[in-house]
């Protein structure tokens, strides 16, 4: 039996029926249920992603599933797939997933394309004269994270993985991004939610912050000073291209015996110039 011309189709799709239009295309209602069920799929694979990424051990079907408030049956679905991709590593004797080789393919091309790669060399410099940990970080919301390190050569170091997330209130390279741009600041704090405390040094007043962002503006550096971690103390400088506001910050950190107030001068000096040579080839962008 055919439909009449004028009137809409039903075609039956395992288990459940959807409409067409004249066409034969699907109707409003269908396509925004498709492209629902399509980026809910999109965004549980990323989330995946960032929880097996985050982590460097070898991980369980069962902690991923849980990490990402998913069920065991949606979560093996999704990392088949994955694995079928090569952005996930299956080893079948231990049953656990790590990340696999065409997502760091993926990494390698965005470090190339962004300027990380050849950022590297810029911060190693800095962590071999200085002796300390340096980082690169950007601003991802109400947190600074680190998208590359170079670590200290000495045997009492501080050293955080790539990926890290630090709130903006108790990271000095977040703080110092923050300062280095137009924006005001008072406003700008107003948008970070609560100021969470960690230490007796953390600030969580917001005219404190807003005070202490001022100063890192006029100076043009910022401090963090055993604010996240008791006894590490940490300096960062803005990485600005062409006058416009700094979407990076490189930034050293280390025991705070090893970094007094006598050796701010010379460390704020290293950096300087290795935010001037970051910014010649660096091109993250907000």
């Amino acid at each position: 039996m055919h439909a009449d011309a004028d009137e809409p189709t039903t075609e039956l799709r395992i288990g459940r029926p959807f409409v067409l239009g004249q066409n034969g295309t699907m109707a409003d209602g269908e396509v925004t249920a498709a492209r629902k069920t399509g980026t809910q799929a999109i965004e549980r694979a990323i989330a995946i992603l960032r929880r097996i990424a985050d982590h460097d051990t070898p991980q369980s079907l069962t902690s991923v599933a849980k990490a990402v408030g998913l069920n065991t049956a949606t979560t093996h679905r999704i990392m088949a797939s994955l694995v079928r991709e090569r952005f996930v590593s299956y080893d079948a004797a231990t049953e656990r997933y790590q990340i696999g080789p065409d997502a760091v393919l993926l990494f390698a091309a965005a470090a190339r394309r962004y300027g990380i790669s050849a950022a590297r060399r810029d911060l190693d410099v800095v962590a071999a004269t200085m002796h300390e940990t340096v980082a690169l970080g950007v601003l991802d919301g109400s947190d600074t994270v680190i998208v590359l390190q170079s670590e200290s050569d000495l045997p009492l170091r501080f050293s955080r993985p790539v990926g890290t997330r630090v709130p903006v209130h108790v990271s000095a390279i977040g703080k110092a991004i923050l300062a280095a741009s137009d924006r005001d600041l008072a406003e700008w704090v107003d948008t970070l939610g609560e100021l969470h405390s960690f230490t007796e040094h953390t600030i969580t007043d917001r005219a404190r912050l807003v005070g202490e962002l001022e100063l890192a503006r006029e100076r043009g550096w910022a401090l963090n000073d055993s604010e996240r971690y008791e006894g590490v103390r940490a300096i960062a400088v803005p990485v600005r291209r062409d006058g416009l506001d700094a979407t990076a910050a490189v930034g050293l950190q280390g025991p705070v015996g090893r970094i007094p107030d006598s050796r701010l001068e010379e460390i704020v000096e290293a950096l300087r110039a290795c935010a001037g040579r970051l910014s010649l080839h660096l091109e993250i962008t907000s």
